[in-house]
């Protein structure tokens, strides 16, 4: 198992983007297609994620709000917003401390409402798995 401390994900956005992806847990790559076995074998990592923090700064000279969403890779789950329509005052930085456990094919997305804001996922990506066999 290896974890990678680093920058998840990091955009500029405006308006105009809607919400927009801002991280996805890498998902496992596959070991057979259409039931035949791949060759060579590839890889088989199974990736999960630990968010510790997002950043918002809003670089615009007005005030405005932001919103960040879950998006779960599973099915039968719905997007859930962490943060919905949250204040952003003009030229002003947000650190929204987290201890968010993401599993692989999750989402982290963003908005905002103001001219420009920059959003940076920070975390840490965990990895675990050597290839099919294990």
């Amino acid at each position: 198992m290896a974890d990678r401390y680093k920058i998840l994900g990091q955009d500029n956005l405006t308006p105009a983007d809607g919400l927009t992806e801002l991280y996805s847990v890498p998902v496992a790559a596959a070991v057979t297609v259409g039931g035949a076995e791949v060759a060579p074998k590839v890889t088989s990592v199974l990736v999960q994620a630990l968010v510790t923090s997002i950043i918002v700064c809003n670089t615009d000279a007005t005030a405005g709000s932001f919103d960040i969403q879950l998006e779960a890779a599973a099915a039968t789950s719905s997007d859930t917003y962490l943060f919905k329509v949250n204040s952003l005052s003009k030229n002003n930085t947000k650190v929204l401390s987290l201890g968010l456990t993401l599993s692989p094919g999750d989402k982290i997305r963003g908005n905002c409402t103001t001219g420009d804001c920059d959003f940076t996922v920070m975390g840490i990506e965990i990895t675990s798995g050597g290839g099919p066999d294990v």
